[in-house]
């Protein structure tokens, strides 16, 4: 073992770190396997340094930001020659406490400006996927996109990164003469006198330089959506509507002049709202007025009507794609008018009753709806009693997602409720209505693993099989060789229960 000790300061931090690989790994005489050693003890202290000095309770300015970020870019440096593996995965959990504690000023100026994000093909011969999507994902929070994406993302994080901090000042394009300027007391009608003086009243100018000006403009405006939703703890009411508002009209032009960087913005966007639990907005606006990305339903920069991706993106928090098969855009619109508390009447306009189902005994409320609404009126019309159904389900979901996210660790009681009420959804899903059911099963998959709730995802959806409706399990599907149903329970170590049956 290496015998030293890796002391970097935090008033000189890169001359130490320098002056430490200078001797301990770059110095004449030394191995392979000593070199490797050394190196791990040294970077360890590195990245101690790099968090104490950006998270510590000292004073931080502009100044020292910019020599920790001078710091990290030597670090990032000799990672993607030494050991780019344990930097990639460092350099993740930085960033995320960056954003947890609002630090944009050093994420946007320095960590994506001067791409200190995970090694890559780019600058690492480690690897050689030059398509790899992942490194450029890192930089798609707080609005910001990777500096090296296609559609002159350079550019646009250059301009994006100087915006300031406050909604009056000035913000000059070097390629145009205007000043995108958009408030957040009136964003809205800003962005819509923006428009129609720089994209849409004079024709007959090139379509080059009417994109460039709405990109410039689209540059404000997503910087001025983000201020309105997340720039205070509680967002008033009046912001949200300000900034769905002004998200709207952003949309709806970037389908025509520039849909590629508003998807990779949108799903930052959405990331954040889930983040921080803000699923008012994400439901009622992003979700009910189709604000995720554009695609063939909405422009004509796309042709695939088939693409998954878009629907995908709004799977999730108990939500589907209001264009979903199997009447996504109703249920969608019923969920979302869900009340806050269980006890409160939902009454949906096409039927006369209230599916209240309570966090208290949700198994015996589902039941008892189920045997009265759905079993009892077996003489009704069946689209009644899909409907019925339909209603009832989306009251389950609602309270299973309480039951097992509300709160940061979920008690025992509310896991063996939320899997007793899974075990009854699933079963009466799989005979009136197996597709939504599939389309919200994969989202509280992903939000189980997220927060590594490893037990229930085991003990519960793998081990007594709640994962999709298929042939194995519904009559409305035939396909017994159907490989999805089994790669849906591929994760966290598990493997789906009845492989080997089927096989």
């Amino acid at each position: 073992m290496s015998d030293f000790d890796a002391k970097i300061s935090v008033d000189a931090p890169l001359k130490d770190y320098e002056k430490l690989i200078e001797e301990k790994v770059q110095s004449e005489g030394l191995d392979e396997e000593e070199i490797e050693k050394n190196y791990k003890i040294i970077s360890a202290a590195a990245r101690d340094t790099v968090w104490k000095l950006l998270f510590s309770s000292s004073p931080i300015t502009k100044e020292s930001l910019e020599n920790v970020a001078e710091f990290l870019n030597k670090i990032k440096e000799d990672a993607s020659f030494y050991d780019p593996y344990t930097y990639n995965e460092w350099i993740s959990g930085l960033r995320d406490e960056l954003l947890k504690r609002n630090m944009l000023d050093f994420w946007r100026d320095h960590m994506v400006v001067k791409e200190l994000g995970p090694c890559w093909a780019r600058d690492c011969d480690y690897f050689d996927d030059m398509e790899d999507p992942a490194p450029a994902q890192f930089y798609n929070h707080a609005g910001c996109v990777a500096p090296f994406a296609q559609v002159t993302e350079q550019r646009r994080n250059s301009v994006i990164l100087d915006l300031p901090t406050t909604p009056n000042e000035k913000r000059l394009d070097l390629n145009s003469d205007f000043e995108a300027n958009i408030s957040t007391e009136s964003p809205s009608r800003d962005y819509d006198c923006l428009i129609k003086e720089k994209v849409k009243k004079d024709q007959n100018v090139e379509d080059d330089v009417i994109i460039d000006n709405f990109k410039k403009i689209a540059i404000s405006a997503r910087d001025v959506i983000w201020k309105l939703l997340f720039s205070q703890k509680d967002t008033s009411e009046e912001n949200k509507v300000k900034a769905a508002g002004l998200l709207y009209r952003l949309k709806t032009d970037s389908c025509l002049y520039d849909p590629y960087t508003y998807n990779e913005w949108i799903s930052g966007l959405r990331d954040e709202l889930l983040k921080r639990n803000m699923l008012d907005f994400w439901r009622d606006h992003v979700v009910v007025k189709e604000l995720g990305p554009c695609w063939a339903r909405d422009s004509d920069y796309f042709d695939d009507m088939e693409d998954p991706a878009p629907a995908q993106f709004y799977n999730h928090a108990g939500c589907v794609a209001p264009f979903a098969p199997v009447t996504g855009r109703r249920l969608n619109s019923d969920i979302l008018d869900l009340p806050t508390t269980t006890n409160e009447e939902r009454l949906d306009l096409n039927s006369g009753f209230v599916a209240n189902i309570s966090t208290e005994s949700p198994s015996r409320d589902y039941d008892c709806l189920i045997k009265e609404k759905v079993q009892d009126d077996q003489d009704g019309d069946d689209d009644v009693i899909i409907n019925n159904f339909k209603k009832i389900a989306i009251s389950a979901r609602e309270v299973i997602w309480k039951l097992l996210f509300s709160q940061n660790n979920p008690s025992e009681d509310n896991k063996v409720k939320a899997g007793d009420l899974l075990y009854r959804l699933k079963a009466d899903s799989c005979s009136f209505d197996p597709w939504s059911y599939n389309m919200w099963i994969t989202t509280v998959r992903d939000e189980l693993l997220k927060r590594e709730m490893f037990d229930f995802w085991r003990d519960q959806l793998v081990a007594k099989e709640l994962g999709p409706c298929w042939a194995k399990d519904s009559d409305f599907f035939d396909d017994l060789d159907d490989l999805e149903p089994v790669e849906f329970y591929n994760r966290a170590g598990c493997v789906a229960p009845f492989k080997r049956k089927v096989n």
